[in-house]
């Protein structure tokens, strides 16, 4: 692996279950801002398949469809013995296509580390004309390797409050795993979104 770090994505794969993002979560948006979720996280939160993919029910290890990332025990297994990171891992079941729960065991990965390493100038960024402290897009995503803590392995990126970003030894162990619905992206063919 040529990167020193890559953006967490999840695929679509055919058969395997897409999920909407639970309505009822109290300041969800708090997510993607790297703030502890832990004390007051639902216990009964479910996230429901799709309707639009009917026949779309088996379990992914990461899962399409939601803005947060939502991974299945076995990944959550990797990241916990692989990354000593400041990470919760909040519990959420996935419920299909008739309301009722298959899956009880699957967690939002929500790093708390916010790092502020992207190279602006060089990442050549347009400014959201709303929240102008977030970036809309970017020729490509260009990360100061020295802005990030040597020990910091799974983080997400100021003015890109969705991404994700895990260290390519953590990249490695996932990808050895042969991860179903996992697809990690590299920095420079990142445009936002």
């Amino acid at each position: 692996m040529k990167s020193e770090f890559w953006i967490w994505r999840s695929n679509y794969e055919p058969d395997y279950c897409v999920v909407g993002q639970p309505a009822n979560v109290p300041k969800g948006f708090e997510l993607s801002r790297g703030i502890s979720r832990a004390q007051s996280w639902p216990a009964d939160l479910v996230c429901r398949m799709r309707e639009e993919y009917p026949t779309d029910t088996r379990l992914p290890d990461s899962c399409f469809g939601s803005a947060w990332v939502i991974v299945s025990p076995a990944v959550r297994k990797i990241l916990e013995s692989a990354a000593d990171s400041p990470v919760e891992y909040l519990t959420v079941g996935i419920a299909n296509h008739n309301n009722e729960t298959v899956a009880s065991d699957f967690s939002v990965v929500n790093p708390l580390a916010v790092i502020d390493a992207i190279d602006i100038q060089k990442s050549e960024v347009n400014w959201n004309p709303i929240r102008k402290d977030l970036i809309s897009r970017c020729k490509s995503l260009e990360i100061d390797p020295a802005k990030v803590p040597e020990n910091l392995e799974i983080f997400r990126l100021r003015h890109l409050e969705h991404t994700v970003i895990v260290r390519s030894q953590i990249a490695e162990k996932l990808i050895a795993a042969r991860l179903v619905g996992l697809a990690l992206q590299s920095p420079a063919s990142y445009s936002g979104g």
